[in-house]
């Protein structure tokens, strides 16, 4: 069971990575203002949660496509994995926002770093701890 939960992260995490490489490359190019700075979080995490919402590959999403036939998971583990995850990403991108729109930067910045790893590592594994506990039962 711990090698398929750090399975699904490790596939996360490489969908975000994937994500932010030409997002980053594209704001090295273009000249970018204090608002795209504040707002750039929010739209990163927003695609990477629309990448993980897309049924690709017999609903199972696009983390499957990573080498997600080794991890001999069923198709109801994956589609729920990655509706929650993909859920939880686009309502931390609402967050995001909310917070950068009506407080002060601090509580942005402070929203922005806690929550990133909240939303990145425990959430990931807590879900997938769930999603695989709940397939077994």
């Amino acid at each position: 069971m711990i090698k398929s939960v750090w399975g699904l992260y490790w596939r996360t995490y490489l969908l975000f990575l994937f994500a932010a490489l030409p997002l980053s490359f594209a704001e090295m190019y273009f000249f970018v203002s204090e608002s795209w700075v504040v707002l750039k979080s929010s739209f990163f995490y927003m695609v990477v949660g629309a990448l993980l919402l897309v049924p690709f590959n017999h609903r199972k999403g696009l983390l499957f496509s990573l080498w997600g036939n080794r991890l001999g998971l069923g198709d109801i583990v994956w589609c729920s994995y990655r509706k929650v995850m993909g859920t939880s990403y686009i309502l931390y991108a609402a967050i995001l926002y909310v917070v950068s729109e009506t407080l002060p930067l601090t509580y942005w910045i402070y929203t922005k770093v806690y929550g990133g790893l909240f939303v990145n590592f425990v959430l990931s594994i807590l879900v997938g701890l769930v999603v695989i506990q709940k397939k077994d039962n």
